[in-house]
C-alpha cells in the first residue's frame, strides 16, 4: 500500500510562534513529525512512500542523507500552492491503489489509524476519509453523512445542527483519482478542501471514517497540545 506525505507548507504560524525548525523536523515526544509518520506508515504495511517539501526547506532537504527506511521512497522538491496543489504532484508517483495521502502535521491516534488502514484495504467504497467530533481548528472543514456513513456534503460551514464531524486531514482512496484531479485543474480548483468538495458533487462514492481525536499542529499552541496528546494520551500508562 503506497502513502504520501504532504509537506510542502512553510510553516509561517509556528515560525511567528518562534519555532523556527522547518514543520516537519519538529518533534512530539521524541520523534520528528516526520520520522513519526514514516514509522506510523511503516508499521501499517507501507510498500512504498513519497513526500513533497518545499523547496525552500533546504534544511530538510539534507535530512535523508544516509537514511534507510527499508521500502521504497521518492522526495520530491516544489514549491506548491496549496495542499492540492501537492496533491497533483504526488499523484505520479502513486502506482497502486489503494493509498493514503496524509499532511505532515496532522496528529492522530495510532492505534485508531491502524483500523483505519485495515478498512480502506477492505472498503467497497472509491474513499475513506477519516473525521474527528474534536473541532479545534481556525477553519474546519465540515463532514456531512448518511446513515451509513456516506459522505454527502463538504463544506465550509456547519450546514445543520445535526453536523458533528470534521475533516482530519487524511485522504483514503481505492481507485485511481487522476481523472478527477485533471477535471479539477481544469475547473481552477486550488485548495484541497474545494477539491473534496468537487468529488462529492462530481458523485464519488466516499464514506467518512469516524477517530476520536484528530488535529494539526499550526501554533505553538498546538504542538503543545499534540506533545501532551502522544505523551499522556497515547501512551496513559506513562503519564
Amino acid at each position: 500500500m503506497h502513502f504520501g506525505i504532504i509537506a510542502a507548507g512553510e510553516g509561517s504560524r509556528l515560525r511567528a510562534d518562534g519555532i523556527l525548525l522547518p514543520k516537519p523536523l519538529v518533534t512530539l515526544g521524541d520523534e520528528s513529525m516526520i520520522d513519526r509518520l514514516l514509522r506510523i506508515f511503516i508499521d501499517n504495511g507501507a510498500t512504498s512512500v513519497s513526500i513533497i517539501i518545499n523547496e525552500e526547506m533546504r534544511e530538510l532537504m539534507d535530512y535523508w542523507d544516509n537514511r534507510d527506511y527499508s521500502i521504497p521512497f521518492q522526495l520530491i522538491t516544489k514549491s506548491t500552492l496549496g495542499s492540492f496543489d501537492s496533491l497533483c504532484s504526488l499523484c505520479p508517483t502513486i502506482l497502486s491503489c489503494p493509498f493514503c495521502i496524509t499532511t505532515v502535521d496532522t496528529i492522530f491516534d495510532e492505534v485508531e489509524f491502524a483500523e483505519y488502514v485495515r478498512c480502506l484495504k477492505t472498503t467497497t467504497s472509491s474513499g475513506l476519509f477519516p473525521v474527528t467530533d474534536y473541532v479545534d481548528d481556525d477553519s474546519p472543514l465540515y463532514i456531512k453523512g448518511d446513515l451509513d456513513w456516506n459522505i454527502v456534503e463538504i463544506s465550509d460551514q456547519k450546514c445543520d445542527e445535526s453536523v458533528r464531524y470534521v475533516s482530519g486531514g487524511i485522504y483514503g482512496f481505492t481507485r485511481d483519482i487522476s481523472k478527477y484531479i485533471h477535471i479539477a485543474q481544469q475547473k481552477g480548483i486550488n485548495r484541497m478542501r474545494d477539491f473534496q468538495m468537487f468529488l462529492i458533487e462530481s458523485g464519488l462514492d466516499i464514506r467518512m471514517y469516524p477517530m476520536k481525536k484528530i488535529f494539526d499542529v499550526d501554533r505553538k499552541s498546538d504542538w503543545e497540545k499534540a506533545n501532551n496528546f502522544i505523551l499522556h494520551e497515547f501512551n496513559p500508562i506513562e503519564s
